[in-house]
């Protein structure tokens, strides 16, 4: 028998734990929302898209090669008539006119020998900017943990009124039982019966509207996790294991941290622009005339070289760009420090919050104790006619009231402590 014991007890277990697991957890919402986020999609193509801008920073070492063809006609050309007075008229030398055409295609080659770091610091220039921009996904999905967290304890509110007023309706039955018991012994009046069925369908009511919130409640949480109906199940209750700290951990002083490091990119570009660059060039053509425009017809060619540019000086405009960068580093330290002293406020009123809370949760069981035996001193003397079931209602209210408030209290402590869990570390 004990082992049979046992094993129903182990059943039940497994039974429990997977109905547990049918429902999903804040920590469900929260991962299923932000994997389902459209933005989410913009990560991917940013990442996509470094990948292609780098790619292209790699070719800058590369030789460039491109191809010219070019036919044109001229008004004029330049001719030389020079005589030698010395010489007979018929023993001038003739000097050839180049020709009033100019055809010619040429195979051009450009070579970056050295470019002072420039094409390196673009690759850490397109970096940061890459990391800056998925920062500001990662902080806008991260946003939507807030939305989940709102939904998600609305629900949670409402199932345990739910719950209270169904149990309350269900004890209101039972007195309701004994009273019609009693108006039929004539211990009791017909008015205290209808205030007592008044009383349920006045809670009945309520019901309805709750489950109806509910409804909206979870249809605006399954649009913002983006699931289909096949998917949707019903919410667990939490219980948010909070440790307090005197640190936090934000997506947004990443961002900060990365911004600085972007502006330092720029500003270190600006140095690399001073520095000198050389490159060689080619160029391989066969046109008409060739180089030599005297020669006339068609001919081959070619020039060859190397370049050298050196922008030594500006009128100090790099130097006034750095201060700008320099400027735009202490305005983002300065939204830093109002962004911490804004979260660390923030946490101190939620924190406050939580020990406020604590405090009157312990009251309000002191509460429910009281109503609890004032509630059935007073069925005693209603089954007794002794007091009217409005006096009774009156008080009965009261205990239900304590009770409500008590749960609505619990669910906002867990609430506090999400909140807080959130501020202080917004990478779960």
């Amino acid at each position: 028998m004990k082992k049979i014991y046992i094993v129903l007890f182990i059943n039940i277990i497994i039974s429990f734990t997977a109905l547990s697991q049918e429902k999903f957890s804040l920590t469900d919402c929260y991962k299923i929302a932000t994997e389902n986020y459209p933005l989410n999609k913009s990560k991917e193509l940013n990442i996509k898209l470094n990948e292609q801008k780098i790619e292209n920073l790699k070719t800058v070492f590369l030789p460039s090669v491109s191809i010219d063809a070019r036919a044109s006609y001229q008004s004029d050309v330049m001719k030389i008539g020079v005589e030698f007075p010395m010489l007979p008229p018929s023993g001038q030398p003739v000097f050839p006119t180049p020709p009033y055409h100019n055809v010619y295609t040429e195979l051009n080659i450009q070579q970056t020998i050295w470019d002072g770091g420039y094409s390196k610091q673009q690759k850490i220039i397109e970096e940061a900017d890459f990391q800056v921009e998925i920062k500001n996904i990662e902080i806008e999905v991260n946003k939507l943990k807030e939305q989940i967290l709102e939904s998600y304890f609305l629900i949670l509110n409402m199932e345990q009124q739910n719950e209270v007023i169904s149990l309350s309706i269900n004890s209101l039955k039972e007195q309701l039982k004994g009273l019609e018991s009693a108006y039929k012994n004539g211990t009791s009046t017909e008015v205290n019966v209808l205030q007592l069925q008044a009383e349920i369908v006045k809670l009945e009511q309520k019901l309805i509207e709750i489950e109806s919130g509910k409804k909206i409640a979870y249809t605006i949480l399954y649009q913002l996790m983006g699931i289909e109906k096949e998917q949707e199940k019903e919410i667990a209750q939490t219980s948010i294991n909070y440790v307090p700290n005197d640190s936090f951990t934000r997506y947004e002083n990443e961002l900060f941290s990365l911004q600085k490091t972007k502006i330092e990119a720029y500003s270190d570009l600006l140095s690399i622009n001073q520095k000198p660059k050389v490159g060689a060039f080619a160029k391989l053509g066969y046109g008409n005339p060739g180089l030599n425009y005297f020669s006339g017809g068609w001919d081959t060619y070619y020039i060859a070289g190397v370049n050298f540019t050196w922008k030594f000086f500006d009128w100090n405009e790099t130097n006034r760009k750095k201060q700008i960068f320099l400027i735009q580093k202490d305005l983002i330290d300065n939204k830093e420090e109002t962004f911490n002293k804004n979260i660390n406020t923030n946490i101190k009123k939620q924190s406050g919050e939580l020990e406020k809370i604590e405090k009157l949760i312990e009251k309000d069981d002191e509460l429910i104790n009281m109503n609890k035996k004032i509630v059935e001193n007073y069925n005693s003397q209603l089954q007794n006619g002794t007091i009217t079931s409005s006096e009774y209602l009156n008080q009965w209210n009261k205990a239900l009231i304590a009770e409500i408030t008590k749960k609505i209290h619990e669910l906002e402590l867990e609430k506090v402590k999400a909140i807080l869990e959130l501020t202080m570390n917004n990478f779960n």
